[in-house]
């Protein structure tokens, strides 16, 4: 399977060849050159499709992805596009996409409104109800070439308060609402139960083949940042709100890899999952896996329903006394992690909660709070059984953890930014498409990254012809994501 991925092509209204667009006429022309090159399975372009969320934008953009339009007047004009089939294409808003410009030039009045414009403008294809029904993500299923692929996409574009007041996330902040992440952790829990349905309300997706796919998330917000100079708004105007608790949410449901844009920078970030988990998050990852074990759904790992993050200042005080408070206790409490406490309490049902109160509140840094329906439900589980089966259960449940604990050091996490596709830029190297090629061996699957960058003397006009490059061997990593490595469930 080979998928190709873009993003930011802002696009803009006029498309004419001595237009002051933002789009460059000579990247897009390259990106044709490239499909027809390499001739893709899929397209994936991640966000800001246009520039300003005009109608006249996106609609260039639409007639780009599906069909073609003139880059000049008169009937001889030239004609560009893609002329993909709409299945070929996955792709989410982004931040420029909800502007809605209605005609101001003036960038400070540039914010999000709303994305009236990009519905309107594709009501036809297989994106009509995203933003509009299942809170604004999605899912789809690709079997092709013995490769399976799990691909969700989450819009997080930020569309400000209702009120409209000014703020500062308004700009260009991304966001993810608690029930986004509530739905992609259901979807993630059918899955690997063989409950998934397929897109198109086919049949069920197959458990098996689920827990082997390879699992991606799209959205137009990068997560990490890049290891560049930003400039001093950039932190405050680009972020994703809540950004830990929205990756550990996106790790609960065991994706292999996140393909973003955003911020027009190449950039690849390869690290494990426990190289992004302290010690709250795996515990909790662990304890989710136990209970999964009970058929307990997740419970996302947000602040509130509208994202907004806890006073940091408030919550890191609250840490300080918490671990002063807790130095002072005994050491095999502060000691204690999920495994241990299955083992050692499980069989005394009364104890197993009082254990759990204790250690799971939000003045204990090693531990999530445990609202008290979580801890209803697993009283009422556990209940079930007779002693002899919790004994039974404790020793195998805390064994399969350990190993769960152990399989985060090497289960690999892939954080993929896509520099500006098709932008005007002054900067070399701030502009290119990514390839994935994707393929299974056995157990294995294999992905081949390759970053394709425009060269050439970016300080010309778009006029000036571009030179489209492959970097070489350098810009070619191949990552293996073994079935063996993922989350026991």
């Amino acid at each position: 399977m080979k998928i190709m991925h873009i993003s930011d092509l802002h696009f803009s209204k006029e498309m004419h060849k001595d237009a002051k667009s933002v789009h460059s006429v000579d990247l897009l022309k390259g990106i044709e050159s490239l499909m027809r090159s390499e001739n893709p399975d899929f397209l994936i372009v991640t966000g800001d499709i246009t520039d300003d969320g005009h109608e006249k934008s996106l609609k260039n953009a639409r007639d780009w992805l599906f069909n073609t339009l003139p880059i000049d007047v008169g009937p001889d004009a030239e004609q560009i596009g893609l002329r993909l089939d709409p299945k070929q294409v996955f792709f989410i808003p982004g931040n420029h996409d909800a502007f809605n410009v209605k005609g101001s030039r003036w960038r400070i009045l540039w914010r999000q409104r709303s994305l009236d414009n990009f519905y309107d403008t594709f009501p036809n294809t297989v994106y009509n109800t995203l933003g509009k029904e299942n809170d604004a993500c999605r899912y789809f299923w690709l079997d092709r070439d013995g490769v399976q692929l799990y691909l969700c996409l989450v819009d997080s574009s930020y569309l400000g308060d209702s009120s409209g007041l000014a703020n500062f996330n308004r700009p260009a902040c991304g966001r993810w609402l608690r029930e986004q992440a509530r739905r992609i952790l259901i979807w993630y829990e059918n899955g690997i139960s063989g409950k998934l349905q397929m897109p198109d309300e086919s049949g069920l997706i197959p458990a098996q083949q689920f827990r082997g796919a390879l699992k991606i998330l799209m959205m137009h917000h990068y997560l990490f940042k890049p290891p560049i100079k930003r400039k001093i708004f950039d932190p405050f105007l680009r972020i994703i709100n809540n950004t830990v608790a929205v990756k550990k949410n996106i790790l609960l449901a065991d994706f292999d890899s996140m393909l973003c844009g955003h911020k027009h920078v190449v950039w690849t970030d390869n690290r494990t999952y426990a190289q992004h988990l302290d010690k709250r998050a795996t515990n909790r990852i662990l304890f989710t896996a136990f209970k999964r074990q009970f058929g307990i759904t997740s419970s996302p790992l947000l602040s509130d329903t509208m994202g907004r993050r806890i006073n940091r200042a408030l919550s890191t005080f609250i840490l300080m006394l918490a671990r002063k408070f807790r130095s002072e206790q005994n050491e095999d409490i502060q000691n204690e992690d999920i495994p241990n406490l299955i083992e050692r309490y499980l069989h005394d049902i009364p104890e197993f909660e009082r254990q759990l109160k204790e250690l799971c509140t939000d003045t204990n840094p090693d531990f999530e709070d445990l609202e008290q329906y979580e801890l209803d439900e697993i009283v009422a589980k556990l209940s079930e059984l007779t002693q002899s089966q919790r004994i039974d259960l404790a020793r195998v449940a805390a064994k399969q953890l350990r190993d769960c604990k152990s399989a985060l050091g090497s289960r690999e996490f892939l954080h993929i930014m896509s520099g500006s596709s098709g932008k005007k830029t002054c900067e070399s190297d701030h502009r290119a498409v990514n390839l994935y090629e994707i393929v299974r061996n056995n157990s294995q699957i294999d992905v081949t990254v390759n970053q394709f960058l425009w060269g050439g003397d970016t300080t010309q006009s778009s006029s000036e012809p571009w030179i489209f490059r492959n970097t070489g061997l350098n810009a070619k990593m191949t990552y293996e994501f073994k079935d063996s490595r993922r989350i026991p469930s």
